[in-house]
């Protein structure tokens, strides 16, 4: 499988505390993750911390629309 590190901008809740207007005015976060690439489609791709080659663990799904860079690690 092909391994890929994905910066994309996620979405951001505060953790059910009182925030000031001023800090949700801000950029959303950048995150960087890095996967095996399961599956890619128009829509989205699929990545995931762990395989043995039949099974996937730590899988994660990015909306293609959020991805702002992508580079294949191996």
């Amino acid at each position: 499988m092909k391994i890929v590190r994905v910066d994309w901008i996620d979405a951001q809740h505060p953790a059910g505390e009182w925030v000031s207007l001023d800090t949700l005015k801000g950029p959303l976060p950048v995150i960087q993750s890095a996967g095996f690439l399961v599956h890619e489609d128009r829509h989205k791709i699929v990545i995931a911390v762990s395989a043995d080659g039949n099974h996937v663990s730590g899988e994660m799904t990015i909306p293609k629309v959020c991805i702002r860079k992508r580079k294949l690690i191996r």
